[in-house]
């Protein structure tokens, strides 16, 4: 199984690059930062092979979140690097978090393919609510197989959506196996067309 090398400057520059890119979106609260880390991380170990922060997902109610996510927010936020407001935006209150950096100080530090990735998810994902963006990922295999609070394997990027029975059954037979022989048992039809497809989303649903 794939054992990601977290990279916690990463994951602040990432944050901080998507609190730019969305400040003008209203649906921008934790639940949707959370969800586009995830579709970040995960689309860059489907397309390039490794993810971009490593950082470690774990399932929740409302969808995959990183474990490093609250620890790492507050240290931009006792950096001066971040602001976190809430905002009512019914029927929600949303935590905002703003950053206060130069975005061109944040985008040197990704490659020109991770960059792809990123502006990709936010283009996809901006006219999203927070409810629309969770329950989008709630579509995905790696969420499906998790339990509340376990971590979400990155090798089920590789994974397309279990609505297939066919692709069901080869999906529970790997999380029987709690996904350790995935790379060898992931037949070629279950991997997606990401290289140079629109799509970005690891497993994300038509009409979405």
């Amino acid at each position: 199984m794939f054992e990601p090398k977290f990279n916690p400057e990463k994951l602040r520059n990432l944050i901080l690059y998507l609190a730019h890119l969305c400040k003008d979106d209203r649906h921008f609260g934790a639940t949707k930062l959370n969800k586009m880390l995830y579709y970040c991380d995960f689309t860059a170990f489907a397309r390039l092979g490794k993810p971009i922060t490593g950082a470690e997902y774990q399932k929740l109610e409302q969808g995959p979140a990183p474990r490093q996510l609250v620890k790492q927010r507050q240290i931009l936020i006792d950096a001066g690097r971040a602001t976190l407001q809430l905002e009512s935006v019914i029927p929600y209150t949303l935590q905002r978090l703003s950053s206060t950096v130069d975005s061109n100080q944040i985008a040197h530090t990704f490659t020109s393919d991770e960059l792809e990735i990123i502006d990709q998810v936010v283009d996809e994902m901006r006219n999203l609510t927070s409810r629309e963006a969770s329950e989008m990922s709630h579509q995905e295999a790696g969420w499906i197989l998790a339990e509340i609070a376990e971590t979400i394997p990155y090798e089920t990027a590789w994974l397309a959506s279990p609505t297939d029975p066919e692709i069901m059954e080869i999906i529970c037979a790997l999380h029987e196996d709690e996904l350790s022989r995935n790379a060898a048992l992931t037949p070629a039809k279950l991997r997606t067309e990401r290289t140079s497809s629109s799509r970005t989303r690891a497993t994300m649903p038509s009409g979405a």
